[in-house]
């Protein structure tokens, strides 16, 4: 099954046309909206059983008891078609994608072909029941088409309905397409229309379904009514609201996240899972034929359509404990609870189960209305809502014909659950698997990145080139990190102290007449350096025993070194003074090199060879 992508490229089908989008991009920009809904439940299928299935093909989300005595509570109902979860992931900038190391790097080939390289990109993927959103590291081959000079109109809302939030809906825009990843969903560079394969249920649809079920109707009958009063999305074998395309607007005039770099390409696209995504299904695609001569269906359902979302926890109201709570409740609540009790939202799988049905007991579900919905025995009409139950010490089995111990196990049906004091149940609730069908839209902008005396050594490609990308090439040159890219800056095939030079003069300007030679002097304790003009950086060799430490001078653009063993090799870029490094112990200068835009210059080295304390009078030994 393709994974789902919480970012931003997609790929495209082999057409050998020149492509006007072709080009080095990094992503800088996204905002991927996921909106979720039930596919139908069915009998025999793995998410049946575990996720509460019906009938009528809906899945019921159900809470239990912590401690065994068999209370189950149903929560939640979810109609097959029913929108029932949203997922939104960003607008992200540059400066967090970055801190997330999130790297998506893309070119474009004129012929179609494009690759992804060095990226990194989040993903989400359905375990157990629990669906993670993690990194994967990606590289992917695949081919596009593009057409900046389309004219189509940008769409205003999703395939399924929801409104499209980018700033370019109802503009004109170019087209692009996807249709040949092995690891990306696909849409076309026409907006077309997309088939409903079975009824999707709008908005308006929870209003109605679950007043018409408050009301006393059944689930069948609750949603016929709701779609015979208008309130249904899509029909099966009618069009859903919105098409799947793709749209490229060239060289916007900002970012749609304020603040965020200025792109060179916002890119969009729309589509749900399906045929035309290939997203959504088994391993084995439709029209495929897999080992057992049928088409894939990994989740026993009688389809090609397996996507699975986990549903992991629930909402609740976080509690105070200096109100006398150990755990949250579920649900909003906060109203219900005295002022200073509610603490805020969040999500939970513990928690206490509050109900208006539950007001002999404080509305809260406790040991003794658990006790009195299983028996009906009005002994248990005492409110316990005070403190929580004791699971370990004030809870047996006992025989309700002699009082005494039993074993719960025994099959003796006077067997039942004893409390003395009772109190407020803990209700758990299990991660859920949910057969779903996703509508995806994805925002993205792309930034123009590129190698060579061009691209002015941008080599983290935020489109800026600054201290970072020389503190990036120096790091690179010292070994300190073994990968970079774009940072060849003067074209000459290597990587060295003359293109830190040639970034450094694109980012200060002329500092004045550069030098032509350089001297450097070992003193007791350090290095100086005279030179006969400005120094772009300079670059040193020491050997030196274990007795050596030393000090870099703060008086440059940057400076740093690596040491590996008894050598360290130092850079100091742009010095200002005269004092390269200050030092401790015995050290000899292996090599030095000094460089400026015009090429390595002459270095030379003066290393004082002895010091001699001159006479101060007469010698009285010496006759």
């Amino acid at each position: 099954m393709k994974k789902c992508i919480m970012m931003i490229l997609v790929c495209s089908a082999c057409l050998l046309v020149a492509q006007d989008i072709a080009g080095t991009y990094r992503a800088t920009g996204q905002r991927v909206e996921y909106q979720f809904y039930t596919r139908p439940n069915v009998p025999g299928s793995t998410t049946y059983d575990q996720s509460g299935g019906n009938a009528d093909f809906s899945t019921t989300l159900s809470i239990h008891d912590a401690y065994g005595l068999g209370v189950t509570v149903p929560i939640a109902n979810i109609p097959v078609g029913y929108n029932f979860a949203e997922v939104i992931n960003g607008p992200l900038g540059l400066d967090y994608m970055n801190a997330l190391q999130y790297f998506l790097y893309v070119t474009f080939g004129e012929d179609g072909v494009a690759n992804i390289e060095n990226s990194q990109v989040l993903a989400s993927d359905t375990e157990g029941c629990e669906t993670a959103i993690t990194l994967l590291p990606l590289e992917d081959e695949f081919v596009y088409t593009s057409n900046l000079n389309a004219g189509v109109t940008v769409q205003p809302n999703m395939v399924t309905g929801q409104p499209n939030v980018s700033p370019y809906v109802g503009q004109t825009a170019g087209t692009w397409s996807v249709t040949g990843s092995s690891f990306f969903s696909f849409f076309p560079e026409t907006p077309s229309p997309v088939i409903a394969n079975f009824q999707l249920y709008d908005d308006g649809f929870l209003d109605c379904y679950f007043g018409c079920l408050y009301a006393g109707g059944s689930n069948e009958e609750c949603g016929v009514g709701c779609i015979m009063a208008g309130e249904a999305g899509s029909f099966p074998g009618m069009p859903h609201p919105g098409t799947t395309a793709g749209y490229v607007i060239d060289n916007p005039a900002e970012s749609f996240l304020p603040g965020n770099v200025t792109p060179d390409l916002h890119i969009e696209w729309h589509y749900i899972d399906g045929a035309v995504a290939e997203t959504g299904l088994g391993d084995i695609l439709p029209g495929q034929v897999g080992e057992d001569g049928e088409d894939s269906d990994e989740d026993n359902d009688g389809t090609i359509y397996d996507g699975i979302l986990g549903y992991p926890s629930v909402a609740v109201t976080e509690t105070s404990s200096a109100c006398g709570f150990n755990y949250p409740i579920l649900g909003d609540v906060s109203a219900l609870l005295p002022e200073g009790c509610a603490t805020g939202a969040s999500e939970a799988t513990a928690f206490y189960l509050m109900d208006t049905a539950l007001e002999p007991w404080g509305f809260f579900m406790t040991f003794n209305a658990a006790m009195y919905q299983a028996t009906g025995d009005t002994q248990f009409l005492v409110n316990d809502s005070g403190y929580d139950f004791d699971a370990v010490n004030d809870f047996m089995f006992i025989d309700v014909t002699n009082g005494q111990p039993c074993d719960p196990t025994s099959g003796n049906p006077a067997c039942v659950p004893y409390s003395a004091n009772g109190g407020r149940l803990v209700m758990n609730f299990d991660a859920t698997c949910i057969p779903s069908l996703t509508s995806i839209s994805v925002l993205g902008e792309l930034t123009e990145v590129g190698c060579g005396e061009a691209s002015g050594g941008d080599v983290n490609e935020d489109g800026n080139v600054d201290v970072l990308d020389v503190v990036g090439v120096v790091s690179y040159v010292l070994g300190n990190v073994d990968t970079i890219v774009c940072a060849d800056v003067n074209a000459d095939g290597a990587i060295n102290v003359l293109d830190v030079v040639a970034m450094v003069s694109s980012i200060l300007g002329n500092r004045g007449e550069e030098a032509t030679s350089a001297t450097f002097t070992k003193v007791e304790d350090g290095m100086l350096m005279s030179a006969n003009g400005v120094v772009g950086a300079v670059q040193m060799t020491l050997s030196h025993g274990s007795d050596f430490s030393f000090e870099l001078t703060d008086d440059a653009f940057v400076a740093d070194y690596n040491t590996d063993g008894s050598t360290t090799t130092i850079i100091v870029v742009n010095p200002a003074s005269e004092r390269l490094f200050s030092s401790v112990g015995n050290y000899s200068i292996e090599e030095v090199v000094a460089a400026t835009t015009a090429g390595y210059i002459n270095a030379g080295e003066v290393v004082p060879s002895a010091i001699a304390i001159g006479n101060a009078y007469p010698n009285p030994f010496n006759p």
